[in-house]
């Protein structure tokens, strides 16, 4: 199994550009001249029906046997320089999807399009997502078993104009409001089984990232040691 790593993940609502995220290769991950690294979305549909991708820089590092991450912030727009145009151009976040990225910070997409100076737009929105919030979703739906039902699909007409799928890994957390949590400490474990380079998270943590996408929080039990009152004093 893949060991993963994130970096400087408290510094993530500082970083903007691609290149921001390289410096943090560079300096953490020994990221060099002849490296490459590519470019991870997760996409969420939130209650809101606002659909948002979490943007990481992901780098193999053979030397540390990792694979390192470096997050954006969560966005649904980024702007780029495309060779021949003199102004940045605007594009939906989904485009960046598995797009190679060169150790000059030059990007090319799925698509062949060759772009540069990558900027997100961060989106406005009533919360931070950020990637602990995504593994714990993540491992909601697994226990749940609804994989199926909030994989995000755009539509066929959409997919037909991008001419491949990049939300195939995608989440419409719009669904989730329909269904009671699992257990908290049923996602906690799953989350130090399947996902440990986040430590041990607490159900308090997971309670609160359940909340932002509308889940109904299992009620506590109350505890086996107080017995019924007797009424006697």
């Amino acid at each position: 199994m893949p060991q993963y790593k994130s970096l400087a993940e408290d510094d993530r609502s500082k970083r903007r550009t691609i290149a921001d995220a390289l410096e943090v290769l560079r300096i953490e991950a020994n990221f060099e001249q002849d490296d490459a690294a590519e470019i991870r979305l997760g996409m969420l549909r939130l209650p809101s029906e606002k659909v948002v991708g979490l943007v990481h820089v992901s780098f193999d590092s053979t030397l540390h046997l990792k694979t390192f991450l470096v997050s954006l912030p969560t966005a649904s727009r980024f702007l780029a320089k495309v060779e021949n145009l003199a102004l940045p151009q605007e594009f939906e976040i989904a485009r960046l999807d598995c797009a190679a990225v060169n150790s000059q910070g030059h990007v090319r997409l799925s698509d062949g399009t060759q772009i540069r100076k990558v900027e997100v737009i961060p989106a406005l929105l009533p919360y931070d997502i950020t990637s602990l919030d995504w593994a714990i979703m993540r491992q909601t739906i697994a226990t749940l078993g609804i994989e199926d039902q909030c994989r995000y699909h755009p539509g066929h007409d959409v997919l037909e104009n991008l001419g491949f799928d990049p939300f195939s890994n995608s989440i419409d957390c719009s669904k989730l409001s329909s269904h009671p949590a699992p257990l908290l400490k049923t996602i906690q474990a799953g989350i130090q089984d399947h996902e440990p380079g986040f430590g041990t998270v607490s159900q308090q943590k997971i309670a609160d990232t359940l909340r932002k996408f509308g889940m109904r929080i299992p009620a506590a039990r109350p505890s086996s040691r107080s017995g019924p009152s007797t009424g006697k004093n």
